[in-house]
């Protein structure tokens, strides 16, 4: 199943992506910062597709600025979608996970999960608390065979549609001689690692033996 907020031209040229790989999608537009529209999205994809085995949880916005200069409003908005949206989608789609008793929750936090840069108070807030969430759930889900964690993207060779998110890129140029050099490959992430990461399943430990 496949979500965005308000562009169904842009999802419908992904689904149909998608389908060229013989993949069954299932498209809504809505807005995960809202519980209930998390909740009528997760029952439409039960009824379609009768299971939701994955969560990839990657909604996000990322104002740049300082804490003075964030509205309330701008605030609870970072929250909203980088935070809150995992909490309602998780929990809409896990008590399935533990009927099926497996299941995967990935979120796509970033290393503001980690660490900080200034003028950025309300997404490094929200991405440590993502992280978080996820450890929890970890914990919590494991004894049901669900895995849940945290992509932690840096550098990324992909679109940036809102600059003034990105000022860094003012300074250094994504791609520049200046950029690739603060990057042990001395190369740019790609889509493709962000996948693999997803992907990436440990095998199961073997069940201790009986004396």
């Amino acid at each position: 199943m496949l979500n965005t907020r308000a562009n169904r031209d842009e999802l419908e040229a992904v689904a149909a992506e998608c389908r060229k790989s013989g993949v069954r999608v299932v498209t809504a537009l809505g807005d995960v910062a809202e519980s209930r529209q998390c909740e009528a999205m997760v029952k439409r994809g039960l009824d379609e597709l009768g299971a939701i085995d994955v969560l990839v949880c990657n909604a996000a916005i990322r104002p740049h600025k300082s804490m003075t200069e964030t509205t309330v409003e701008e605030w609870h908005r970072v929250m909203a979608v980088d935070l809150r949206a995992a909490f309602h989608l998780s929990r809409a789609v896990v008590p399935g996970m533990k009927e099926r008793r497996r299941g995967s929750i990935i979120a796509l936090g970033a290393q503001s999960s980690v660490t900080s840069r200034a003028n950025t108070a309300a997404v490094t807030t929200a991405k440590h608390g993502l992280l978080g969430l996820m450890r929890a759930l970890a914990a919590e889900l494991g004894p049901f065979g669900i895995r849940a964690k945290t992509v932690l993207p840096d550098y990324i060779d992909s679109e940036r549609r809102y600059a003034e998110w990105y000022p860094e890129f003012r300074e250094s140029p994504s791609r520049s001689r200046e950029q690739l050099e603060r990057i042990p490959l001395r190369r740019l992430g790609r889509a493709e690692d962000i996948a693999e990461a997803c992907l990436f399943s440990p095998a199961p430990r073997p069940s201790p033996r009986s004396a």
